[in-house]
């Protein structure tokens, strides 16, 4: 698992991509092995991620905790909803998108 900030290069550091090993916990050899999850706040990206993009938002009932933690940033996937990874700190939830395929600036 990591997540980068957008490049800059590409005009993107408004956006954070994470990157999870897939299944969950598989350490990744290629991209065919990787599920992309994308924060694009200001629609800089494209391909509908912005629009697919809950800042403020309720976990799915079957919402279960990964168990991965960054700080108080806690991961969370839900079977009822594969496209998408809910961040949790404390009452704050966020639903970021999948991009699929993954999403890379040239």
């Amino acid at each position: 698992m990591n997540s980068i900030a957008g490049p800059d290069h590409c005009d993107w550091q408004s956006a954070v991509m994470m990157h999870l090993g897939w299944p969950l916990g598989t350490v990744s050899q290629s991209t065919a092995e990787i599920r992309q999850f994308i924060r694009d706040p200001d629609g800089i990206i494209g391909y509908g991620i912005h629009d697919k993009l809950a800042i403020a938002t309720d976990l799915p009932d079957d919402a279960r905790d990964t168990g991965y933690r960054n700080g108080e940033l806690q991961l969370w996937l839900s079977p009822s909803d594969p496209d998408a990874a809910y961040l949790r700190a404390g009452d704050d939830v966020e639903r970021w998108p999948r991009a699929d395929p993954i999403v890379a600036c040239r």
